[in-house]
């Protein structure tokens, strides 16, 4: 090669190794694709290939040759100029196209390619009526993706468009090839092997496929596509449930998977677009970007078809970070058998063009193969019509899956509530019954505490001894005896978790397991499984001494992620005060699934000290984690107790910042005030408290069958608890009363920690950090002076208080509110609108008040006087 020629010289990628060497293994045929179109408009043939040559230069990837022999490692090299074979046909008068077309793509496949000299590809334009041309673009795999295709194709009709006007070409500046390859050797190896180790733990062989084998035979091809009106009632689904198609794909091809073999356990490959790289501009680079990655799937038989999908969908999120691992790579961490999958989903997902209807030129019918060596590959091609085709080597009766495949899909879209069971065996598909379970292995020993019988039931069994380790744990928290059976894939909420229990599980972690990880960790890893893969990269990088976990500590919980600016529902800001973000996963699923939630908590929750900070502080480091959701506003606040006092001053914040506030939300939150120091003043207090104690007592435990136990219950409250507003010359003994006595003006820098033989700061249990939240609280609240507020509050309280006799029935907010202040009584107590009882009447009534938000139109909801 002429070395004045040569641009650049770089390694290939993974792929395009795996590419190499299968060529070298068959021929260059074997990686052959032939992209096609249909052109309409009158052509000026020359004119064309100009345009051509100008994208081709655009982009190195068109330009490269590759060369392996005489070298440690393949290259690949980049012309500075290329010529590049162009041919032009007139088949207007061709009898038969398709036999002519036919023998034509078989001919130009024989010519294969010289893969050392560039350009790897060549182009035909054919003729075929007066208007209307056909494109064959030729060119290997191992060069450019589907994706690539298209952004050059539209590239080229948009230059020719231009060459005809005598415009001035510009194309937008975007990465090139060698810039996607260097970014590739950026990564972190070492989080990345870590990631598909936890992922793949416990693999054995492939998943069994879904039809006929017969190595004696040549594969088939088949092909189905879906009518207008069904293609429409699947997009309205997706939208609908905020799904994407490669989600709802890859869950359809799971369950037609376990109906084949019965294995609840099911791996699979999928390409990815390679475009998930935080590259600027990576969506414009061309050249073999894609992915071929393993996909495991887990079946829930019990869970609902769309809270299967939703969960398959945050796996997806999670692998996107560590998608460009190659499949050797993959193979090599995690000591896979031989080949880990023999099926191949493909989702044609291509960029489109401008669709500019001045241009004289219009592209129609795109069109390309696929290039795989699996024994079955299923495309799917999205469109006015959704098409689903598939490919065997060896296989038969693809027709017949495709048309199980269909099945379930309209299964799917009409009964997302049924449980994945039920979606399975009315789509007439039944699964084939394992006798056992798969084996587990682990490197430590097993004991009996956890009988074999109960690891062969019809769950999932543990894998390694730290899901072993969690089972018990969780079996134990959770009160699921041996009979039972926990399976290392049933969700902790599911089973009956909640917030108190999730404290007495994370305690118990943190002790036998030395856990540390938030108690938040639930949201993304709420099944033994998934909290297993999370623990262990969170050890394995404490180990390698990286300083990041796996599982960093956020005031900003998303409980219900939703899409902030495009979605359904506007995202709801709500903090709790002293409560962990897990306080208030139930009250999120009582607004519904389509409402974005995002809980906001204190950034000491962590359990490592606490910075007594002001309002204004914790309101401000809200505020930042909000923008990173929701840069821009309108924005939806709320708050509980304390915590709707830091949402009024990130509302107070936001407004500063020229942003507007939807709507402030508070329940059971009383504006900051210490109260006066006086005989009656406390006199008040003393009784209302006692008042109010006994009416809760009497409601919760059992009326006059335990009246007599009340009086008792009330002089302890008097005597020894401190009421909920304080006078600050209380003495305060608490976890945080050295605090008190400190100056002002340095409490925000203060931290506390209890103090240990070694002096170093330990990890506390959660019960004692919210303690010390609480009282973190209280002088911050002691401290705060709201200013007045523009803006509407809405205020949601419980009909009976302990401190509205000082404050007023709008709980001293309509002192700071310039607006009048709306107020929504629910029958209940303070501090117990969240419970059993009280909470779905709360959550229907924010509800209603949030859909008027959004201006919809919503149904009277009437709340009953009182429910004792």
């Amino acid at each position: 090669m002429d070395k004045k020629n040569i641009a650049a010289i770089y390694p290939l990628a993974p792929l395009q190794q795996a590419f190499l060497w299968h060529s070298l293994q068959t021929s260059a045929k074997a990686g052959l694709l032939h992209i096609r179109c249909t052109l309409r408009g009158e052509i000026d043939t020359e004119r064309l290939r100009q345009a051509w040559m100008v994208v081709i230069g655009q982009h190195p990837a068109l330009r490269t040759s590759v060369h392996w022999e005489g070298v440690k490692q393949p290259l690949q090299v980049v012309a500075k100029q290329v010529s590049v074979p162009w041919c032009v046909f007139d088949w207007r008068e061709q009898a038969d196209t398709e036999q002519a077309f036919a023998n034509f793509l078989a001919a130009d496949s024989d010519r294969s390619f010289d893969l050392t000299k560039a350009p790897i590809l060549r182009l035909a334009l054919i003729w075929l009526e007066d208007t209307v041309y056909e494109l064959v673009w030729s060119c290997h795999h191992l060069m450019l993706d589907g994706w690539s295709g298209a952004i050059v194709l539209n590239q080229v009709v948009e230059a020719y468009g231009k060459l005809q006007e005598g415009e001035r070409l510009m194309f937008p500046v975007a990465p090139t090839y060698q810039d996607y390859i260097r970014w590739q050797g950026q990564q972190d190896e070492s989080a990345t092997a870590a990631f598909w180790r936890s992922t793949l733990v416990g693999f054995e062989r492939p998943t069994p496929l879904p039809l006929v084998t017969d190595v004696a035979q040549a594969g088939e091809a088949a092909e189905l596509q879906l009518a207008v009106e069904e293609s429409a009632a699947v997009q309205v689904f997706l939208r609908s449930q905020k799904l994407t198609l490669n989600t709802l794909v890859q869950g359809l091809w799971t369950l037609l998977l376990y109906g084949c073999s019965g294995k609840r356990d099911v791996l699979f490959g999928t390409t990815v677009s390679g475009r998930q790289a935080d590259l600027p501009g990576v969506e414009k680079t061309v050249g073999l970007l894609i992915n071929v990655l393993p996909v495991r799937v887990q079946v829930r038989d019990s869970q609902t078809l769309l809270d299967w999908l939703q969960d398959l969908q945050q796996q997806q999120i999670e692998a996107s970070k560590y998608a460009h691992a190659s499949l050797a790579q993959i193979q090599d961490w995690c000591e896979l058998p031989g080949r880990p999958f023999e099926s191949l989903l493909v989702i044609e997902n291509y960029p489109t063009g401008s669709g500019d209807a001045e241009r004289s030129l219009t592209v129609e019918n795109v069109r390309s193969g696929v290039v795989s060596t699996y024994e079955l590959t299923l495309l799917i091609k999205p469109g006015e019509q959704l098409t689903l085709a598939a490919e065997s080597r060896y296989g038969r009766e693809l027709e017949a899956m495709l048309l199980q495949l269909c099945t379930l899909l309209a299964a799917a879209i009409q009964q997302p509530n049924c449980t994945v069971q039920e979606i399975v065996a009315s789509a007439g598909i039944m699964p084939v019954e394992q006798a056992h379970c798969e084996k587990f292995t682990t490197s430590q020993p097993v004991s009996a505490d956890i009988s074999r019988e109960t690891l062969e039931g019809e769950f999932t069994a543990p894998q390694n001894a730290l899901e072993l380790d969690l089972l018990r744990i969780w079996s134990s928290v959770l009160e699921v005896g041996k009979g039972g059976g926990l399976s290392v894939e049933d969700s902790f909420f599911d089973a009956g978790g909640d917030s108190l229990r999730a404290i007495q599980l994370f305690n118990q972690m943190q002790q036998q397991l030395n856990c540390t990880l938030p108690l938040a960790t639930l949201f993304r890893a709420p099944s033994v499984r998934r909290f297993a893969a999370l623990l262990g990269r969170e050890r394995l990088g404490k180990e390698q001494d990286q300083g990041n976990l796996a599982v960093p500590w956020s005031s900003l919980v998303p409980i219900q992620p939703g899409n902030s600016r495009g979605g359904m529902q506007q995202p709801f800001f709500f903090h709790g005060g002293s409560a962990d973000a897990l306080t208030w996963a139930r009250f999120s699923r009582l607004l519904g699934s389509d409402q974005p939630f995002y809980a906001l908590q204190r950034p000491d929750l962590d359990g490592r000290e606490v910075t007594p900070m002001s309002v204004e502080a914790l309101a401000a480091g809200c505020v930042r984690e909000i923008r990173m959701v929701q840069p821009k506003g309108p924005y939806l606040l709320g708050g509980h107790c304390f915590g709707g006092a830091v949402a009024f001053e990130i509302a107070q914040q936001l407004q500063a910042e020229g942003e507007q506030i939807a709507s402030l939300i508070l329940i059971d939150a009383y504006r900051p005030e210490v109260l006066p120091d006086g005989v009656l003043t406390s006199l008040q207090l003393k009784l209302n408290l006692g008042l109010f104690w006994l009416r809760k007592n009497y409601y919760y435990h059992g009326g006059k069958e335990k009246i007599a136990q009340l009086p008792r219950k009330v002089l302890n409250r008097l005597g020894f608890k401190k009421s909920p507003q304080k006078n600050p010359k209380e003495k305060n003994t608490g976890p945080l009363a050295e605090l008190k006595t400190q100056p002002s003006n340095n409490r925000e820098s203060q931290t506390f920690a209890p103090k240990s033989q070694s002096d170093s700061v330990q990890i506390l249990p959660y019960e004692y950090r919210y303690a010390r939240a609480q009282e973190a609280n209280e002088i911050a609240a002691d401290q705060y002076i709201a200013q007045p507020y523009a803006g509407e509050i809405r205020l949601f309280r419980a009909n009976t208080q302990t401190l509205d006799w000082y404050f007023g029935p709008k709980l001293g907010w309509q002192t700071v509110a310039k607006a009048p202040v709306s107020v929504t009584v629910l029958p209940g107590f303070f501090g117990n609108l969240f419970n059993q009882r009280s909470g779905p009447l709360l959550a229907e009534a924010v509800k209603a008040h949030l859909m008027t938000v959004s201006n919809c139109e919503v149904a009277e909801i009437k709340v009953p006087a009182a429910l004792y």
